[in-house]
């Protein structure tokens, strides 16, 4: 009976108003439903309406994430994989760095050890030659003062056996003379 309620036959106007408006709700629920339905998966037993759907939906985000953290996270350990063996290698080139030096310094100190070890060689070589020398030298000499000596002997005993030679030939001339002084 009130002109603005819908079944009121006084509007016709205002009816068909509420009618059309009524039908276009509806229609908008019933696609909203249809949406909806066709959103959702088959129902599971105990699941509720679109609860499955954002854990799954969120699973899925969640998923998204972690194989993009996975893949950031394997990016991140390769690079400090290799930066860790970059400094490794480093550490390792530069102890053999080190040790290289350290075995150049050894190698050039051996080596001085090695000259120092020669020339006291070398010099006690020269040392025992010279007292070899000097030994010869001396056994020479004594060998030449004896040989000298000898020779004076030997010239002492020619000098004798030629003065007793004389002497005898003296004599024996002497008798020689008297034997013809006599006769």
């Amino acid at each position: 009976s009130s002109p603005s309620s819908p079944s009121s036959p006084s509007s016709p106007s205002l009816l068909s108003l509420d009618v059309e408006k009524a039908i276009a709700v509806g229609d908008g629920d019933e696609k909203e439903k249809k949406t909806s339905a066709r959103r959702t998966p088959k129902r599971r037993k105990g699941e509720r309406d679109g609860e499955k759907e954002k854990e799954g939906k969120k699973g899925r985000e969640m998923k998204g994430k972690k194989d993009g953290d996975r893949e950031k996270e394997g990016k991140k350990e390769r690079k400090e994989e290799r930066e860790k063996k970059k400094s490794e290698k480093e550490k390792k080139r530069k102890k053999s760095e080190r040790e290289g030096k350290k075995e150049e310094k050894n190698e050039d100190q051996e080596r001085e050890e090695k000259k120092e070890e020669e020339k006291r060689e070398d010099k006690m070589e020269e040392d025992s030659k010279e007292e070899q020398n000097v030994e010869t030298r001396a056994n020479q000499e004594k060998k030449d003062q004896k040989d000298e000596e000898t020779e004076g002997e030997k010239k002492i005993d020619k000098i004798k056996e030629a003065n007793e030679e004389d002497v005898v030939m003296g004599e024996e001339k002497e008798e020689k003379e008297e034997k013809q002084e006599k006769e």
